[in-house]
C-alpha cells in the first residue's frame, strides 16, 4: 500500500514537471498569445497529470500545416457502468489558441477501434462536440472542455475492443451532429464495451494505458486520409470561423459609429438647451428693456406736461425748491426732523451717562418723555406718508 502524502508528492512533481516542460517548450512555437496558451495548458496538467507535452506540426484537412505547437498526449478518465476507464486522446493546441478551440484526437491502441457512428468521435478519432464549436473565450477552457469529454465517453464510450484475430478497417464517414441527432443508429453493430485494458485499477499490473509511454499510440492525424464529409466539415468551420470574425469587425464598427454618433447627439442636444437658455434669457431681458423704455417714455411726457402747464411760473431758489409746497410735505418734513433730533438727543444722553455727567435718574426722566414724544412723531409720520402715497406723491423721506 501507498502513504497517500507519497501519492500526492508524486503527483505534484508529475505536474511541476508538466508545467515545466510547457515552459521549456514554448520558446520553439509559434503561439501568437504564449501566456495565454501557458496558463490553459498548465491548468490541465495540474488536473489531468496522465497527459504529456511534447511540439508538433499539425496538418488540417486542407492541406495547411501549423508551425511547431504544442500536442498533449496521454488518456482522461470517464466513468461507465460504475467502473472507471482511461480514454486516449490527443490535444493539438492549434496557432490561435486560446481565440480558437484545440484539435481534440481519440487515438485508440491496435487493439482497439473506434465505435462507428458516435455522436461526437468521427472513425478518423476526430472529437466533436458543442463545446468546440462554440468556443467563446475567456469563459470556455481546457479543462472544462477534458470534463465534459469525460461525462459524455462516459455515457457512450468511444472505442471498443476488436474481436480476437480480426483487424478490419475504420468506419469512413465521420458522425454528423445533424444525422446523429435525427436518425438512430444502425442495429447491425453488436453491443459494444469499453476495453478493459483502460481500467485504471489494472494500470499497475501492465494491461492499463501505459503512462510513461504515451506518444505509442501513434496515428497522427497528420497521416490519415480525410473525407468528403471531414473536408466539408472542415470547410463549414472555416467559413463559419471567418465569417463570424468579419461580422464581428462589423459589430464593433457599427458599436464605435453607434457611441460616436450618440457622443454627437449628445452634444448637439446640449447645445440646443444653452441655446435655447441663451434666447429665454434675450427675451426676458428684450421684455424689461421694454417696459423701462415704456416707463422712461410715460415720464418723460409726464415732465413735458409738467413743464407746459408752469411755464409761466417765476424763478425759485434753491431753497424754495427744495422746501415742500404742500401742506401735507411740510408736516412731514417737521415730524420727520422731530423724529431725528429725539434720537440723536437720546444717543448724547447715553453718553452723558457713561461720562458721568448725567445722572441716571435725570436720563431715565428725560427718556421717557422723549420715547413718548418719538412714539406720537413716528405714528403721525406713517399716516402723512400713506396719504401722500395714496395721493400719487413720491416720497423720499
Amino acid at each position: 500500500f501507498f502513504d497517500v502524502k507519497d501519492v500526492a508528492l508524486c503527483l505534484g512533481e508529475v505536474q511541476m514537471r508538466g508545467s515545466s516542460r510547457v515552459a521549456q517548450l514554448l520558446p520553439s512555437t509559434s503561439y501568437h498569445n504564449k501566456g495565454g496558451v501557458q496558463q490553459e495548458v498548465d491548468l490541465l496538467l495540474s488536473q489531468y497529470s496522465s497527459l504529456s507535452p511534447s511540439l508538433g506540426v499539425y496538418t488540417y484537412p486542407n492541406g495547411q500545416r501549423t508551425g511547431n505547437i504544442l500536442k498533449l498526449t496521454g488518456t482522461i478518465p470517464m466513468v461507465y457502468n460504475g467502473t472507471q476507464y482511461n480514454v486516449p486522446i490527443v490535444y493539438w493546441i492549434t496557432d490561435y489558441f486560446p481565440q480558437y478551440p484545440p484539435v481534440v484526437l481519440v487515438q485508440p491502441t491496435p487493439n482497439m477501434a473506434i465505435k462507428p457512428r458516435h455522436p461526437h468521435v468521427g472513425s478518423d478519432g476526430t472529437v466533436y462536440h458543442p463545446y468546440i464549436t462554440n468556443w467563446r473565450p475567456p469563459a470556455s477552457r481546457l479543462t472544462d472542455l477534458t470534463k465534459q469529454l469525460s461525462t459524455v465517453f462516459g455515457k457512450d464510450p468511444p472505442v471498443f475492443a476488436r474481436p480476437s484475430g480480426a483487424a478490419g478497417p475504420q468506419p469512413a464517414h465521420p458522425p454528423s451532429a445533424a444525422t446523429s441527432a435525427s436518425h438512430p443508429r444502425p442495429s447491425a453493430y453488436p453491443p459494444q464495451q469499453p476495453h478493459q485494458q483502460y481500467d485504471f485499477q489494472q494500470a499497475g499490473k501492465g494491461s492499463g494505458y501505459p503512462t510513461g509511454q504515451p506518444g505509442q499510440y501513434g496515428g497522427q492525424q497528420v497521416s490519415s486520409v480525410p473525407t468528403e464529409e471531414q473536408r466539408l466539415e472542415n470547410l463549414r468551420q472555416t467559413v463559419t470561423a471567418k465569417v463570424t470574425s468579419l461580422l464581428q469587425a462589423k459589430l464593433r464598427n457599427f458599436e464605435r459609429e453607434i457611441a460616436d454618433a450618440k457622443a454627437v447627439r449628445l452634444t448637439q442636444i446640449k447645445e440646443e438647451e444653452d441655446l435655447k437658455h441663451a434666447i429665454a434669457e434675450m427675451e426676458s431681458s428684450k421684455a424689461q428693456k421694454e417696459e423701462s423704455l415704456e416707463m422712461f417714455r410715460k415720464r418723460e411726457k409726464e415732465l413735458e406736461d409738467w413743464l407746459r402747464e408752469n411755464e409761466h411760473m417765476e424763478e425759485m431758489g434753491p431753497d424754495e425748491l427744495l422746501r415742500p409746497t404742500l401742506a401735507l410735505p411740510q408736516q412731514l418734513e417737521r415730524v420727520t426732523a422731530e423724529d431725528v433730533v429725539i434720537d440723536e438727543t437720546l444717543y448724547v444722553l447715553d453718553k452723558g451717562l457713561e461720562n458721568g455727567r448725567v445722572p441716571l435718574e435725570r436720563l431715565m426722566s428725560e427718556v421717557k418723555k422723549l420715547a413718548r414724544r418719538q412714539f406720537k412723531a413716528r405714528a403721525l409720520r406713517g399716516k402723512l406718508m400713506e396719504k401722500l402715497k395714496a395721493a400719487g406723491v413720491d416720497v423720499r423721506y
